[in-house]
């Protein structure tokens, strides 16, 4: 019964995550280029648009990143309207350990009720 009150949790948890679209640069680029995009989050090889609609998409940036950022850029010098462009540390800790930890907490389940049940039977 814990395993798959464990396992509904688990997929619950997955399921809220909102799915973010994969789209080439020149397809990123060109949602800069029409004013679709309000923020912008480079982590690494991944950069992270906002769009004006509230979605958001995922490119890789290739580095050093020369082309994608000078575009962002290059919008911005010509536009009341700006492109926020962020960069952040994409080696963090949290990004590393957190989905490993997430995946070993159904084996972490199983294991706690099979010591509860053996713990709780009698000895003879």
């Amino acid at each position: 019964m814990f395993v798959v009150l464990g396992l509904m949790l688990l997929y619950a948890y997955r399921s809220q995550t909102p799915s973010v679209f994969t789209v080439p640069m020149s397809a990123a680029i060109q949602d800069v280029q029409a004013g679709r995009v309000v923020s912008v989050t480079i982590a690494g090889e991944q950069g992270t648009l906002e769009l004006a609609s509230g979605s958001r998409e995922r490119t890789t940036v290739p580095q050093p990143d020369e082309v994608f950022a000078k575009a962002v850029l290059d919008y911005n010098a010509t536009h009341p309207q700006k492109v926020s462009l962020r960069y952040e540390n994409a080696n963090g800790p949290l990004q590393t350990v957190g989905p490993v930890l997430l995946s070993m907490l159904p084996i972490l389940l199983i294991a706690a009720l099979v010591f509860l049940v053996l713990r709780t039977q009698p000895r003879t």
